[in-house]
């Protein structure tokens, strides 16, 4: 996984702004072809990384190799930027715009929730529009592989959007860390054996007699991203449309009023005062609604009105409780 690579002549005339993106953002390795794969090596190199401390050098065949974040872009001919642009905007990414950048102003996309974090946490691939999902796809192949794209996680999204928004990326970070999450999986453990490869062999690292070899095979190792079959986004079902532009609020509340509807149906038609654009760019997380809600328990150093009028209730029912 991890060492597909881009058509240079085809997304050069099917989509010349990607191309001239990844250009200026310095990503021309992903038109390269990794070559074969050194599994002994590759294999070595994992065993012998130590992801827990700070160190930076890899023992591999007796030989201390360094494996920084200069060395690697300088391999790879990617610009040296700060790593923590990606670690902030994943911390805390602007939502709204990057849904509007992503699916559109005009479309109901929603941010899918995490039950175990409560903070959005990924987005559907059928909201994307055409550009995004090529990105997407050149992402998920290239940087950050995954093999399911019905829900596209933060991490993911974040790196489409800041190439949506020409922001600099510094690719040792991204890989370094999906290299960590491969390593301590054992499912796929051998995760970008073809840079790993291509990087050892730069670093005069000899291939000997008993390693395993993964010869050139199109659809093992160097294959091709498949873009030719990025559909567009289908908006024939998409919002509802009054005379060509869309439905407003008031549009919607004389809709409301003239046909009313049960709550079964507002909630798959998605209408009514619940399903609003809220005002605040970054939606509220659940931690940040709690704290919220103990920081207004007191107004002025008194007691909010609801908080003691569920204190007075509760003190009557003890009593209650008591005289029985």
């Amino acid at each position: 996984m991890g060492d597909e690579f881009v058509n240079e002549v085809w997304l050069q005339s099917q989509f010349l702004d990607i191309f001239q993106t990844f250009n200026e953002l310095g990503l021309r390795f992903i038109f390269e072809n990794p070559g074969d794969c050194n599994l002994t090596l590759v294999r070595e190199f994992y065993a012998n990384w130590i992801t827990e401390t700070k160190y930076i050098t890899v023992l591999v065949r007796g030989k201390d190799v360094k494996f920084s974040a200069r060395i690697l872009n300088e391999s790879l001919g990617t610009p040296n930027c700060d790593p923590d642009v990606f670690n902030d905007l994943k911390d805390k990414p602007p939502y709204r715009d990057v849904r509007h950048t992503l699916c559109g102003v005009d479309l109901n996309a929603r941010w899918e929730w995490s039950k175990d974090t409560g903070r959005p946490n990924s987005l559907y691939f059928a909201s994307f529009n055409q550009v995004a999902r090529v990105r997407l796809k050149i992402v998920c192949s290239v940087l950050l592989p995954a093999k399911h794209l019905t829900k596209v996680t933060r991490d993911r999204v974040v790196l489409v959007y800041m190439l949506m928004k020409g922001k600099p990326i510094n690719v040792w970070a991204i890989l370094r860390q999906s290299m960590v999450k491969f390593r301590n999986n054992m499912r796929w453990r051998f995760c970008y054996e073809g840079l790993i490869t291509h990087f050892l062999r730069s670093e005069d690292i000899e291939k000997e007699m008993i390693d395993i070899i993964v010869a050139y095979h199109p659809h093992l190792t160097g294959k091709l991203v498949d873009l030719t079959r990025t559909k567009a986004l289908d908006i024939s079902h998409g919002p509802l449309r009054i005379g060509g532009h869309p439905v407003t609020d008031d549009e919607m509340e004389t809709l409301a009023d003239r046909y009313p509807l049960i709550d079964s149906a507002t909630f798959l038609c998605k209408s009514g005062p619940a399903f609003l654009e809220p005002l605040d760019d970054d939606e509220a997380t659940a931690n940040e609604a709690m704290d919220d809600d103990e920081e207004g328990s007191t107004v002025d150093g008194e007691p909010c009105r609801h908080y003691r009028d569920a204190t007075i209730a509760e003190a009557s029912h003890y009593g209650r409780l008591t005289s029985a």
